[in-house]
């Protein structure tokens, strides 16, 4: 483990140890696990990124976020014509920085190597371990490490940068991408996409169209509509709401440890998710099981600070002054969603969130997203971009795939009150390269 700052420097409040930050590359090392990840399919057999076996591919992805950016990536440095539709404006040009919601994303060694290059995690901040606080209820606080190879460390980045520094990589490798443009209708035999773009409604064709567009994906109603399949979609039974402990309020908890506070009288735990500047961002959830589906939980200050004090006593302790925030905050439901059906029509396929879709502190959301975008990518490569041919084998992969990321997202709640407070070593990253392998072994046999 290396000790210290890598790149450039970062205030830290005082007291703390200092945070091991990625500015540069993660420590220069050689990825011990090349082999297995060979394996997964997100690779193209020459292990290089460029080429021009999609020459000639027009591509329209739906959805400028980690799934879509990293098959507009791969398919435009490999020769296709992509464009990218983006609801959301640039993340370059405007502020969106630090916000309360579970704005950050855990980059796994499966998500590290699709991104392929220490510019796609620049500005992220090195998680080495868990802390559980109160540890097998004897009020200690337990720092583990997740292993002694740096291969099993997370890099932990806000979403935006990540999004900013995704957005150059794709426009560096040829894509075109065009944001504040929302697709209205979606038209998957003829690859016609409709959208609206500064206040004007536009048409592109494509031979191809990726959609990555999320939970609420436009292709759910056609895949209803041609197959007859529908997706299974189910609630998290938690409630959850999201807070933050500034920088300057940090009580010296650790920057490169995700932070799990456990309440085995209530049900509930809060997940806390570390950054750079020294703040810590909060997924507090809890049951709430005393109140109706329509009624917030911390209505009130005076509510919110009874509520807090009693649903997350640990934190409270801690923090008092979250509190403050409670009352501003949506209190929502997180959804886990898988399709039974990735191809839309003859010329679609859906991919990332808009296929399957897993809570976030399961710790592989999108990095599976972008392990599945690679593989889409590079089956057309792989393929010369016959497109049939690489759908299908896509969606037998995902069809396996999705199913058992689902199984596993359902019960993932019980992982933090069982393995975490018991091994708190324990990841989840591992099986998801094993649920990939056997994904890929499964579709190769059929």
């Amino acid at each position: 483990m290396i000790e210290g700052m890598i790149g450039v420097k970062a205030t830290v409040p005082s007291g703390h140890r200092r945070a091991v930050l990625l500015d540069a590359d993660l420590d220069a090392r050689t990825d011990q696990h090349s082999g297995d990840l060979l394996s997964l399919d997100i690779m193209s057999p020459s292990g290089g990124l460029h080429g021009s076996a999609l020459q000639g591919l027009n591509v329209v992805v739906i959805g400028g976020g980690p799934a879509g950016l990293t098959f507009a990536r791969i398919a435009s440095a490999n020769g296709a014509r992509v464009t990218v539709l983006e609801k959301a404006g640039d993340p370059r040009v405007k502020d969106l920085g630090y916000t309360n919601r579970s704005f950050n994303i855990s980059l796994d060694r499966v998500g590290r190597y699709v991104l392929g290059g220490q510019e796609a995690w620049q500005g992220g901040l090195r998680v080495i371990g868990r802390a559980v606080h109160n540890y097998q209820d004897t009020g200690q606080v337990k720092h583990t490490r997740y292993g002694t190879d740096p291969d099993y460390d997370l890099v932990n980045i806000p979403r935006p940068v990540l999004r900013q520094n995704m957005v150059n990589l794709a426009l560096q490798a040829g894509a075109a991408v065009r944001f504040e443009s929302q697709v209205t209708s979606l038209e998957p035999n003829k690859g016609e996409v409709t959208f609206t773009n500064d206040g004007t409604s536009q048409k592109l064709s494509a031979d191809l169209v990726v959609v990555c567009d999320g939970l609420h994906s436009i292709a759910d109603e056609l895949i209803r509509a041609e197959s007859g399949e529908d997706y299974y979609l189910k609630p998290e039974l938690r409630r959850i709401v999201s807070a933050m402990i500034y920088a300057e309020d940090n009580p010296n908890l650790s920057l490169n440890h995700i932070h799990l506070w456990y309440e085995h009288s209530s049900d509930s735990f809060v997940v806390g998710i570390p950054n750079r500047n020294g703040s810590v961002a909060l997924l507090m959830a809890s049951p709430y099981a005393d109140i109706s589906r329509d009624t917030h939980p911390f209505a009130t200050p005076e509510l919110a600070n009874e509520r807090f004090k009693r649903d997350f006593p640990q934190l409270f302790t801690l923090s008092p002054q979250i509190a403050k925030q409670l009352p501003k905050q949506p209190v929502y439901h997180f959804k886990y969603k898988a399709h039974a059906t990735f191809r839309v029509g003859r010329r679609g396929i859906i991919v990332g969130d808009a296929a399957c879709v897993m809570p976030p502190w399961a710790n592989y959301g999108a990095n599976s997203a972008m392990a599945s975008a690679s593989s889409l990518a590079y089956h057309l490569i792989g393929r010369s971009g016959n497109t049939d041919a690489a759908l299908d084998i896509f969606q037998s992969q995902q069809r396996i795939l999705s199913r058992l990321l689902l199984n596993y997202a359902n019960d993932h709640g019980k992982f933090f009150s069982g393995p975490v407070i018991q091994s708190p070593e324990e990841r989840s990253d591992p099986a998801l390269a094993l649920l990939i392998k056997q994904a890929c072994d499964e579709a190769r046999k059929s």
